[in-house]
C-alpha cells in the first residue's frame, strides 16, 4: 500500500484503476486514505473504482467520505457520473451491511438519515437501500416517508425494505 500511495501521482488511467483494485484488497490506514482521496479524482470511473475498492475493504469509516462524494455526484450529468452513483450507493450498502459491529452500522444509517432533508434523489435511493440492506427497523419513519417518494427507484427500493422490516422476527 505504501508504494502504490507514493507512486500515486505518476500513474494515469488505467493503472490508477488497477491501483484501487489493489488497494482495495489491502487493510492498511495509507490504502484507506488515499482510497479516500482518490474519491475526489476528475475522473468519474476512477472515483467509482474508489467506491468499489472501499467496499472491498468493509470499512465503516470511509462511510462518511462516501455519502460526501454522492452528494456532490448528484449534480453531475455526465453518463459515467451514473455509474459513478451506483458505485457509492453500492459501496455504502456493502459496507454497512457486511459490518459485523452494530454500532458501526447504526453510525452508517444515522449519518445517511440526517442526510435526508434536502437530499438529492441518489441520496434518497442511497438511504433506502442502506436501511432495507442492515434491517433498520429504528428508520422505518424515515421508510415510510421514502415510499411515498416522488421518484419510482426510491420508492421501489423503500417499499422493498419495508416489507423486509416487516418480515423480520421481533427482538424482545
Amino acid at each position: 500500500e505504501e508504494q502504490i500511495d507514493a507512486a500515486w501521482n505518476t500513474l494515469d488511467g488505467d493503472l490508477h484503476l488497477l491501483a484501487c483494485q489493489a488497494l482495495g484488497r489491502g487493510r492498511g490506514a495509507r490504502g484507506a486514505a488515499r482510497l479516500v482521496i482518490a474519491l475526489d479524482e476528475g475522473d468519474p470511473t476512477l472515483r467509482a473504482a474508489a467506491a468499489r475498492a472501499l467496499a472491498s475493504r468493509g470499512d465503516t469509516g470511509a462511510a462518511s467520505a462516501l455519502v460526501r462524494r454522492l452528494q456532490i455526484a448528484t449534480d453531475d450529468f455526465d453518463p459515467d457520473a451514473e455509474q459513478e452513483r451506483s458505485a457509492l450507493i453500492d459501496a455504502l450498502v456493502k459496507i454497512t451491511s457486511a459490518s459485523p459491529d452494530a454500532e458501526a452500522r447504526r453510525a452508517v444509517t444515522d449519518l445517511l438519515a440526517s442526510s435526508f432533508e434536502g437530499a438529492s434523489e441518489s441520496v434518497r435511493l442511497a438511504i433506502a437501500r442502506v436501511l432495507g440492506s442492515v434491517g433498520a427497523g429504528d428508520h422505518g419513519s424515515l421508510m415510510a416517508l421514502l415510499a411515498q417518494d416522488p421518484s419510482p427507484a426510491v420508492r421501489r427500493a423503500a417499499v422493498g425494505a419495508l416489507a423486509g422490516l416487516r418480515g423480520e422476527p421481533r427482538r424482545e
